[in-house]
């Protein structure tokens, strides 16, 4: 049976290798998507949204150009992101609480990173993320801090491009890679 489901995960590593180009995916262990936190993971996330003259990537509800992470509910079900923080710093696992959102199965949510205050502007962290040195992006359940999901993209230099994001090849699945182009709130497409 475990031969069996090694060869299931190196095939389907394999499929997610092809269509991402090969060299730019990064594979993330099951455990890290199932069981945690009802299914809600860190999809997919830019570490470097600027704008270039008129033309910007993706502007935030205050038309800046904002770094950004992406949630999205792999699970079957309804799930709110109550008791869920967010950080960029593992030492402090609890810098950022989530609303009460409630995401549907297939939802996404998106969480600003650009210092705005917590009191002034809804889903804005009091952090921005490091395309210049990377680090992680960090999901953790406030009853014992424990990791919901994490990724550690310090060495994966697809990973801080400006306005290019990193992301899961399919919507909740265990590996990464650069996407074509970024889709907030939408299906990544690898």
């Amino acid at each position: 049976m475990r031969t069996l489901l090694t060869l299931l995960l190196a095939t389907m590593a394999c499929l997610c290798l092809l269509h991402c180009g090969g060299k730019d995916a990064i594979p993330v262990t099951p455990d890290d998507t199932e069981g945690k936190a009802g299914k809600i993971v860190i999809n997919e996330f830019m570490t470097s949204n600027r704008q270039l003259g008129a033309d910007t990537i993706i502007l935030d509800d205050q038309s800046d150009a904002a770094d950004w992470i992406e949630f999205y509910n792999a699970g079957d079900s309804a799930m709110s992101l109550v008791g869920l923080w967010v950080t960029d710093d593992t030492l402090d696992p609890l810098q950022y609480a989530l609303d009460d959102t409630v995401l549907q199965p297939g939802g996404f949510y998106i969480l600003w990173c650009d210092h705005d205050s917590l009191n002034e502007f809804p889903n804005h962290a009091p952090f921005r993320l490091s395309a210049g040195l990377g680090e992680v992006i960090g999901l953790y359940r406030t009853a014992d801090t424990s990791i919901a999901d994490l990724i550690d993209f310090s060495a994966i230099p697809e990973a801080r491009v400006t306005n290019k994001s990193y992301g899961r090849v399919q919507d909740g699945a265990p590996t990464w890679c650069q996407q074509s182009f970024p889709t907030p709130c939408l299906p990544n497409r690898g």
